[in-house]
């Protein structure tokens, strides 16, 4: 494996085989068996991100319309095993490129409520509709637009419009800690088809603003502030006891500022 870092080209068995397929790391996720987590260094985002440990998942992903809210673009022979994509495209290595991917960010104008996404995610008509964890209230129609102003790890800006209530649905992992606002108004964070999450807009245009917030980041930083506050003042302590210690003339006053 070797990385030419002026280039950002990365390559390895595991990444000459996309390029092989001409698989471009920009037209949505991939998705492979085992532990892939190798392919973000060639610039793909991965059904499961970053993953130490594969997260569980409520939906089956070797089935159509699963693969399409995930926003899977390609899709490898190992991990469907011998599911068959309609539409789909085979390419070098066992690629095969998948039909239609929907948008990572992107507004529905129906919702029903389901207990089972797994087993009602390919009954759905997922470009139009989602499978939500509780009621939402939304206004059926044309669906708007989400258009997608910043885009960093845990912080991400969008601007919708739509022409009455109307889901977004983020095709992002679930997780307590998301928080969502709406022009600086924090607003819930629904369950949305199972494994991803989403906020209800309503009528008009406005800016969205979602940030990963884990309470697990919050400990952290506490336990970073008290071993930092504990570590200084046991520095302070130091440095009084060998000026208060001094023999060879008047006791030394110090003065730190932390």
């Amino acid at each position: 494996f070797k990385c030419d870092w002026s280039s950002d080209v990365c390559s390895s068995d595991l990444l000459l085989d996309t390029r092989e397929s001409a698989i471009p790391s920009t037209d949505g996720r991939l998705v492979r068996g085992g532990f892939p987590n190798l392919y973000l260094l060639g610039g793909y985002r991965l059904l499961d991100g970053y993953a130490g440990l594969t997260p569980q998942k409520e939906l089956d992903y070797r089935g159509a319309h699963a693969l399409s809210v995930a926003n899977v673009a390609y899709a490898h022979d190992d991990f469907l095993r011998g599911a068959s994509i309609p539409g789909s495209e085979s390419l070098a290595r066992g690629w095969k490129r998948l039909p239609s991917p929907l948008p990572r960010f992107r507004l529905v104008s129906a919702a029903r409520v389901s207990v089972t996404p797994a087993s009602e995610i390919e009954a759905i008509d997922v470009t139009t509709s989602a499978l939500v964890s509780r009621a939402v209230v939304l206004q059926a129609g044309a669906t708007g637009t989400a258009r997608v102003l910043r885009d960093l790890p845990g912080e991400i800006d969008l601007a919708t419009d739509s022409t009455g209530p109307q889901l977004l649905v983020a095709s992002e992992s679930y997780d307590d800690g998301w928080r969502a606002a709406i022009d600086g108004r924090d607003v819930p964070v629904e369950r949305v088809n199972g494994d991803f999450f989403g906020v209800v807009v309503s009528q008009g245009s406005h800016q969205v603003q979602l940030r990963f917030r884990p309470a697990s980041s919050s400990v952290g930083r506490a336990i970073s502030t008290v071993g930092l506050t504990v570590s200084c003042g046991g520095t302070v302590f130091t440095i009084r006891v060998t000026g208060i210690s001094t023999t060879n003339g008047p006791a030394v006053s110090f003065t730190w500022a932390v």
